[in-house]
């Protein structure tokens, strides 16, 4: 299968964490498009900022943290939106989802690689402690190899 989230939809249907429903699964993938959109106007900035990326403007001035925040300030909010929408501490139904899994392991490296960035959205935070307690993905963290990809 050539596409990273097709990929990740089919794994998701085969361990039951694509949503409940027809209906979960389609928010799932609507929370999974938000993503995409966060993802396309922040990974010049993160890219830079982590060593992987070049920008004409010059590498200093693009990896500055304001140029993150726009693209931090629209994300965000719309995910602690869906957190109380939802009610349940997973971002779509009553249980964790690919996209919670998604969404709680970029929180998780922001946080870690630029401490404070998203401490305005403690909601975020709370989610991806969450989702890192669940037993199995708690002993994959700690035994998984090491990257920052």
């Amino acid at each position: 299968i050539p596409q990273s989230f097709a990929i990740v939809r089919y794994l998701a249907a085969q361990h039951g964490l694509a949503g409940a429903t027809p209906f979960e699964a389609a928010w799932v993938d609507a929370v999974a498009d938000l993503w995409k959109d966060f993802h396309t106007d922040f990974r010049n900035f993160w890219y830079i900022r982590m060593g992987y990326g070049r920008w004409e403007g010059g590498d200093e001035e693009a990896a500055k943290i304001e140029h993150g925040i726009p693209a931090r300030d629209k994300f965000y909010p719309q995910i602690v939106k869906q957190l109380k929408e939802n009610g349940g501490g997973f971002l779509v139904g009553a249980s964790v989802t690919w996209v919670d899994l998604l969404v709680a392991e970029q929180a998780d490296t922001i946080r870690k690689e630029l401490p404070g960035f998203i401490d305005a959205y403690p909601e975020v935070l709370a989610h991806a402690d969450k989702v890192r307690a669940i037993p199995k993905i708690d002993k994959w963290i700690e035994t998984r190899p090491e990257s920052r990809d």
